[in-house]
């Protein structure tokens, strides 16, 4: 899909939230955690480890749950970038990555390609103890996120 496609997608994603994500008054990360453990529990993951840290929340598995699932993407990161269907979870669902990437502030991926930021941030350099804490998570994936 091209660019233009992707950027669609989180525009619509950011317009109408509620379509992808509750509507209640828990804060954002909370809200947002949910989508990624139901993404999780309907592709059989057994094990996620949730951890904050500041404004920061870090969702691990000793599995990688980015290359799970009916539908893939030549690269994890991918996912990230527009709307994947999500047969897993029923008629009509989509994978959460883009909902996460198109209502985060930041995110950031750990896993066997390294780690690092995604769009628009990908350019910058990782703080050293962002990588040392993900490494003492001990998980073969994480998905780390910002919502100030």
């Amino acid at each position: 899909m091209d660019d233009s496609n992707s950027l669609d997608a989180m525009s619509v994603i950011r317009r109408n939230p509620g379509m992808y994500i509750s509507t209640d008054r828990r804060p954002l990360a909370l809200r947002l955690l949910d989508g990624l453990l139901f993404d999780t529990d309907c592709l059989n993951v057994e094990s996620i480890t949730v951890n904050r840290k500041g404004e920061w929340t870090f969702v691990g598995s000793n599995i990688d749950w980015l290359k799970l699932g009916k539908w893939q993407s030549d690269a994890p990161t991918k996912l990230f970038d527009r709307t994947f269907p999500f047969a897993e979870a029923g008629a009509n669902a989509v994978r959460h990555e883009a909902v996460l990437h198109a209502l985060a502030d930041r995110i950031l991926l750990f896993g066997p390609e390294g780690c690092g930021f995604l769009s628009p941030f990908e350019q910058e350099a990782v703080p050293k103890q962002m990588i040392e804490y993900c490494r003492a998570m001990n998980m073969v994936r994480i998905v780390g996120y910002e919502v100030k």
